[in-house]
């Protein structure tokens, strides 16, 4: 599973930072099989697979280990399915019950997920921030400019109206 070592002519650090995202890659498409092997409600499919680990279909593609991974929680559930037909072990809503290690692993997934959502959310707030303090600065500037305009025509006037009475 790992990415076969290539011949290129990248530089160094740009080459260790590809493998660098390759396993961060790796990992989370990891993270994310394992999510929806405990989880019955996440359907075991390529799009499913693509959001929770954060990345494209194309990049699941690309690997093709995903996929065969996608593949056989299809085939456990099924069997589990026809083999686990009593109605004991499922709760009102459908859900099995989980292990509290399950329970556990499912809920820091979820906070992981949302803590990257407000991550981003954060650096999104922060960039408009930014702007907005380049726009203020660009208005002071503009407000100074148009308050010098205004003196040099205040003074033309002024000028122009004593320059024909000078005569």
């Amino acid at each position: 599973m790992s990415k076969p070592k290539k011949m290129s002519n990248l530089p160094q650090a740009l080459e260790e930072k590809n493998q660098q995202d390759f396993h961060e890659v790796t990992n989370r498409i990891r993270d994310a099989i394992e999510k929806i092997r405990l989880n019955p409600k996440c359907k075991p499919t390529q799009s499913v697979l693509a959001k929770l680990a954060l990345v494209n279909r194309g990049t699941i593609n690309n690997r093709k280990w995903p996929l065969d991974e996608l593949k056989k929680i299809k085939v456990n559930r099924k069997e589990a399915n026809l083999d686990d037909v009593s109605v004991k072990h499922i709760k009102p809503n459908g859900q099995k019950d989980l292990s509290f290690e399950e329970r556990l692993y499912l809920n820091r997934e979820e906070l992981r997920v949302w803590k990257v959502k407000a991550d981003k959310e954060g650096q999104k707030v922060a960039q408009l921030e930014a702007i907005i303090k380049t726009q203020q600065a660009q208005i002071e500037l503009l407000k100074s400019e148009a308050r010098r305009l205004a003196d040099i025509i205040m003074e033309n006037k002024v000028i122009a109206i004593k320059f024909p009475y000078q005569k």
